[in-house]
């Protein structure tokens, strides 16, 4: 099961990753062993796991993650991988199960109290961050979905960190315009969570304007994700304001279905794996 390469020292408290080897694709979540018991406590302490059973009528919670975490097994069994826990969500039409069970495992690990959060991006300096890149959070992502399922009803954003952003910029500066392997990636995701009627070509979208982009800004590390969708995107805010050594807030536009934010999700993924690469491009022990 080849991931981005992770060296054991590691401390990258947590990450995403994709995988499209195989029939099924799958957004992966690391969880880095020191945070395990931390990640155990939230799950205990959270009030909401009832709630969203009965809301999207699931039929059970799973907390562990070695048995299939989340709602009626979205997660396969975690195994364990140089230090790190990796729970993978295989992306089939059981798409909501998979968008709720991803986004509240985000939300869980979004609230560890050492993911450099509060430093995002004003105020931060190099001495809030770990001296070793490798060191570093790439993204902290959020997510959720609401029941009345209109618009903008399963947003998608957080914050890429400074270290991403760097990394961001540096393809910028090598003329790069788009990644195609991020465009890939959403279009695996999209046609295996689709209904058969609605999958679609590789490069083509069922509309003139609807395609799937992974577009590079020009400037500041800028990027925009956009999936199926009348502009359905997660996108770089505020980019033109950014100073050096500051990270970028992410916000959505118009994610309307699970499957719109799960296909961007996956594009973060593997945005997530080519910096991951990129920032430690040894090969693995």
């Amino acid at each position: 099961m080849k991931m981005f390469d992770i060296r054991s020292d590691l401390q990258r408290w947590h990450g995403i990753s994709f995988s499209g080897e195989g029939e099924i694709p799958e957004i992966r979540v690391l969880i880095w062993h020191e945070c395990l018991d931390d990640v155990a406590k939230l799950l205990t302490m959270h009030r909401g796991i009832q709630d969203l059973k009965e809301v999207w009528k699931f039929g059970s919670f799973e907390p562990n993650f070695q048995k299939g975490f989340g709602f009626d097994g979205a997660f396969r069994e975690a195994f364990e991988e140089k230090g790190y826990t990796v729970l993978s969500a295989p992306l089939s039409n059981k798409v909501l199960h998979t968008a709720v069970s991803v986004t509240f495992l985000l939300e869980i690990l979004s609230n560890l109290p050492y993911t450099f959060s509060s430093v995002l991006n004003e105020g931060a300096s190099a001495d809030d961050f770990p001296k070793d890149p490798h060191r570093n959070q790439l993204m902290q992502l959020v997510g959720f979905l609401r029941r009345d399922m209109t618009m903008a009803a399963a947003p998608l954003g957080g914050a890429a960190l400074p270290i991403f952003v760097d990394w961001v910029q540096k393809k910028i500066q090598e003329q790069h315009t788009h990644l195609p392997e991020v465009e890939e990636a959403m279009w695996l995701a999209w046609n295996a969570m689709s209904a058969k009627e609605f999958k679609v070509e590789k490069g083509k979208g069922p509309h003139p304007h609807f395609h799937f982009r992974a577009r590079l800004g020009e400037e500041n590390g800028a990027f925009f994700l956009e999936t199926l969708g009348n502009a359905c995107d997660v996108s770089t805010t505020d980019w033109w304001h950014r100073r050096e050594g500051e990270g970028h807030d992410l916000d959505c536009h118009n994610l309307d279905s699970p499957i719109q934010q799960m296909s961007l999700l996956a594009g973060l993924a593997k945005m997530h794996d080519l910096a991951s690469a990129d920032l430690d491009p040894r090969p693995p022990e």
